[in-house]
């Protein structure tokens, strides 16, 4: 009886939202929209925001993700990669 109500809650919250939006998709405003120069290289953008954000394949992620035993770079053998 109960997930009967809040299904039926949860519908009618959706209905009002496309009513409200006149059922368009979802846009970001001016401030949260990204960099356009980055995001138009796709790949590179893809690297800049991970590295941005901390979650990047670097050798100090990998350990925090438990998938490394140590943060040591494989590039210069330095004791943490960043």
């Amino acid at each position: 009886m109960c997930s009967e109500a809040k299904w039926a809650d949860a519908s009618k919250w959706v209905k009002a939202q496309l009513a409200r939006t006149g059922n368009r998709k979802y846009r970001p405003s001016d401030n949260q929209k990204p960099n356009v120069t980055v995001a138009q290289a796709n790949k590179l953008a893809a690297r800049f925001y991970q590295l941005k954000t901390g979650h990047c394949l670097t050798g100090q992620y990998l350990q925090w993700a438990t998938r490394r035993l140590d943060a040591k770079c494989w590039w210069c053998n330095y004791k943490t990669q960043t």
